[in-house]
């Protein structure tokens, strides 16, 4: 069956988008942005959206994703979802470039997922969340330090970065239950 935006979806109780700001400690959230930072002048490590499947990609440009390898990066993601009821599975940068997005999905067998932003954005540069709660289409703009937690299968989509936009870069986390 194919998704429309704005139709109206019965999502599980369980079921919830939370966007929670300054959701890693600073000095966390710091070293996190400058290994982010360092990975991406390196260049090395990396490989793309290509695996995640057309219905993913669509005409995006490449996603360039790589491992968080800093481990104190690691363990305060690990704190703050256990704080969350959650534990991680598996935690990557992502990078996206102008031209980058991802349409309407759900996250199929992953049980949630957090998001966090780690660099800057203009109003207009693009790169919203945006999800379809059954109530109506919402966005949140990304903003420095702020996460989104996904649980349930709510359908969501990330707009595409605009033309004159720096790099989006963020930490994915995906999550399975205790």
């Amino acid at each position: 069956m194919m998704f429309e935006p704005g139709a109206r979806r019965d999502y599980p109780t369980s079921a919830e988008v939370r966007v929670i700001d300054d959701f890693l400690p600073q000095d966390i959230f710091e070293r996190a942005r400058t290994e982010s930072e360092k990975m991406y002048r390196q260049g090395k490590n990396f490989r793309t959206n290509e695996s995640w499947g057309q219905h993913l990609i669509k005409n995006s440009v490449p996603v360039m994703i790589t491992h968080v390898m800093d481990q104190q990066v690691n363990d305060g993601i690990a704190v703050r979802v256990s704080d969350m009821g959650e534990y991680s599975q598996k935690t990557l940068y992502h990078y996206w470039p102008v031209g980058s997005y991802i349409p309407w999905h759900d996250d199929g067998h992953h049980k949630a997922a957090v998001t966090l932003y780690l660099s800057e954005h203009d109003v207009d540069d693009g790169g919203y969340f945006m999800y379809d709660d059954g109530k109506g289409i919402k966005a949140v703009r990304p903003k420095l330090n702020r996460a989104v937690f996904v649980t349930g299968g709510i359908h969501h989509c990330v707009t595409t970065i605009n033309a004159g936009s720096s790099i989006r870069r963020s930490l994915q986390v995906w999550l399975r239950q205790p």
